[in-house]
C-alpha cells in the first residue's frame, strides 16, 4: 500500500510537472506573439520616416527647380533690360542720323542756293533732284530695316515666352509624376508591409493554436492515462484489502478453532 501510495504521488508529481511546462509554452508563445506585433509596429514607424524622408526630397528637389526657374526669370529679365537698353540706343542712333541728314541736306541746299545764284542753276537742280531720290530709298531702306528689328524683337519676345511656358510645364509634369512615383511606391510598401505582417501575425496564431492544442491533447492523455492507472491501483488496493481480510479471517477461525 505505500509504495502504491508514493507511485502515485509520483504520477501526480508528473502530471503537475506536464500542466506546468503546458502552461510556460503557451505563456513563451504569447509572448512571441506580443513581439511580432512590436515589429508590426516599428516596421510602420519605419516606412513611415522613409516617407517623410522620400517627401523632404522631393520638396528639395522642388525648391531646386524653382530656383533654377527664378535664375531662367533673372536671366529673361536681364535680357529683356538689354534689349530696351539697345531699342533706346536704336532711337537715339534714328534721331541723331536724321538731323545729320537734315544738316547735310540744309548744307547742300546752301550751297545750291549759293551756287544758282552765281548762274548754274540747272544742273544743279538735276543734280539736287538725283540726291532727293536716293535720300527717298536710303530712308525707306531704313524704315525696312527698322520694322525688320521690330519684327526680330517680337520674334524674340515671342520665343522668350514659349520657352518660359514650356520650362514651367515640364517643371510642373517632372514634380507631378515624382510626387506620384513617391505616394505609389509608398502605399506599395504599406501595402506589402501590411500583408507581411498579417501573414506573419496569421502563422504565429496557427503555430499558438496548434501548440495549444497539442498540450491539450497531451494534457488530457496524461490525465486520462493517470486516472487509468489511479483506478487499476485502486481496484488492486481494494482486491489487496479483500485477499487480506479474507486471510485475516481465515487466520481468525484456524486461531478459533485451535482453541476450542
Amino acid at each position: 500500500a505505500a509504495a502504491l501510495e508514493a507511485r502515485l504521488r509520483a504520477q501526480l508529481a508528473q502530471a503537475e510537472e506536464l500542466a506546468a511546462a503546458r502552461d510556460e509554452t503557451v505563456a513563451l508563445l504569447r509572448h512571441k506573439l506580443g513581439v511580432s506585433e512590436d515589429n508590426v509596429r516599428q516596421l510602420r514607424a519605419e516606412l513611415q520616416q522613409r516617407s517623410w524622408q522620400r517627401a523632404e526630397e522631393i520638396s528639395a528637389q522642388t525648391d531646386a527647380h524653382a530656383q533654377a526657374l527664378a535664375a531662367v526669370r533673372a536671366e529673361a529679365e536681364s535680357h529683356r533690360e538689354a534689349e530696351g537698353f539697345c531699342r533706346a540706343q536704336l532711337k537715339c542712333a534714328l534721331h541723331e542720323l536724321a538731323n545729320l541728314e537734315h544738316e547735310r541736306r540744309l548744307a547742300h541746299l546752301q550751297a545750291v542756293a549759293a551756287r544758282a545764284e552765281s548762274g548754274s542753276g540747272a544742273e544743279e537742280t538735276v543734280r539736287l533732284r538725283l540726291e532727293v531720290d536716293q535720300l527717298r530709298t536710303l530712308t525707306a531702306n531704313v524704315k525696312a530695316q527698322l520694322q525688320q528689328a521690330h519684327m526680330d524683337k517680337e520674334n524674340a519676345r515671342a520665343s522668350y515666352l514659349v520657352a518660359i511656358h514650356t520650362c514651367q510645364h515640364a517643371l510642373r509634369k517632372l514634380n507631378k509624376k515624382q510626387l506620384e512615383r513617391a505616394l505609389t511606391l509608398k502605399d506599395k510598401e504599406l501595402l506589402q508591409e501590411k500583408q507581411q505582417a498579417e501573414e506573419q501575425k496569421k502563422g504565429l496564431s496557427a503555430a499558438l493554436a496548434s501548440e495549444k492544442q497539442g498540450l491539450v491533447a497531451r494534457h488530457e492523455a496524461a490525465t486520462q492515462l493517470l486516472r487509468t492507472e489511479m483506478d487499476t491501483s485502486i481496484a488492486e488496493l481494494k482486491k489487496e484489502q479483500a485477499n487480506h481480510a479474507a486471510r485475516h479471517e481465515q487466520q481468525m477461525k484456524t486461531t478459533t478453532a485451535s482453541y476450542e
